[in-house]
């Protein structure tokens, strides 16, 4: 995701939403309000990608991304991740999503408050495991885009929280470069 490609003749923000435009600016305070349970009670906007594979959070970490020299993307990745945390919570909760389709959300949840907090750790791990483990057309997960930058504190941002057998298998993924 990023500039006009001349040789393909398209431009490579096809298909892009608000939420990646903004996660690749590194516009922290718009990336929280069109992630937020507010802006989008299904969570969707978290997980939808542009025309190259890429997702809000893998855009935050573009290896082209406007940024100054020793920048790092995590605070927009901090954004996304607790935006999903939240919007999982929610919906354990109760609170119902505005068209009552299945969405990435619903998926890994249910509509019914749990009666451990265990239950609500669970579903918000497995949210936060597939939102990292999503890769783009290139089998690039937001973590190897994180590793090629060499964005310890994004790196950490995204892992902390999650299970550590998760953890490993997040470690464990390959892509094509």
């Amino acid at each position: 995701a990023g500039s006009f490609d001349k040789a393909g003749g398209r431009d490579d923000w096809e298909m892009s939403t608000p939420l990646h435009l903004m996660a690749f600016a590194g516009a922290e305070q718009s990336a929280r309000f069109l992630a937020s349970p507010e802006a989008d009670a299904s969570g969707t906007a978290l997980f939808q990608v542009d025309i190259d594979g890429w997702t809000p959070l893998m855009s935050a970490l573009a290896p082209h991304r406007p940024r100054t020299p020793g920048q790092s993307a995590a605070a927009v990745v901090l954004v996304l991740l607790y935006s999903l945390r939240r919007t999982v919570e929610i919906c354990l909760g109760g609170t119902a999503t505005r068209d009552n389709k299945s969405t990435p959300i619903k998926s890994t949840s249910h509509l019914h408050r749990p009666s451990i907090n265990a239950t609500t750790t669970k579903k918000v791990d497995t949210a936060v495991h597939r939102m990292l483990s999503q890769t783009n057309n290139r089998g690039m997960t937001a973590v190897h885009l994180a590793c090629m930058q060499g964005d310890l504190h994004a790196l950490e941002a995204m892992l902390a929280g999650v299970s550590p057998k998760r953890v490993g298998s997040l470690l464990r993924m390959r892509c094509n470069l």
